[in-house]
């Protein structure tokens, strides 16, 4: 049944707890072409991991933080590969919710080392930041409450951030 597949559509069994919340930025989409969105906007995020990878080398942080930032990076990277449209809920969400923490570690690793960062990365990390629960919140992982997807149209310009990097 293709309710349990990655990236339900809003009202399906799965989704039900995130409602709107989760929905708002597929607006358009179907519960065949979601899937796909998640997987898009998962390609999207490893292109911000690239940039920030390549950024946190010539950033001089510390080797504690630079090493903490690619470890992270690798794992995202590497996880994100794994995901397909067609794979069950089941085993999607767990790969997400990892992708979502070592995105979450990788933004708290810069923006807490106390370093001025370049424009182009701020503007990479807040795209990370806007679109990453958009894709938790479209496999089911987040709660109505723990949802804070961003407007539609900050999605939009995540989206277009993260494509031309």
């Amino acid at each position: 049944m293709n309710r349990r597949k990655l990236g339900l559509s809003c009202g399906g069994l799965a989704l039900a707890a995130v409602g709107l919340a989760g929905c708002k930025s597929f607006k358009g989409l179907t519960s065949a072409t979601i899937p796909n969105q998640v997987v898009a906007d998962l390609a999207l995020i490893k292109n911000g991991l690239s940039v920030v990878v390549g950024a946190a080398q010539g950033m001089g942080l510390s080797a504690t933080v630079s090493a903490n930032i690619l470890t992270h990076a690798n794992s995202a990277i590497g996880l994100i590969s794994t995901v397909a449209a067609g794979m069950a809920q089941s085993v999607g969400q767990p790969i997400v919710q990892q992708i979502f923490t070592d995105v979450n570690a990788i933004v708290s690793a810069i923006t807490g080392a106390g370093i001025v960062i370049p424009p182009v990365l701020g503007q990479v990390l807040a795209a990370m930041n806007t679109l990453m629960p958009v894709i938790v919140a479209a496999v089911g992982i987040l709660t109505a409450g723990a949802a804070a997807t961003a407007p539609p149209e900050a999605v939009g310009t995540a989206r277009q951030v993260l494509s031309g990097v």
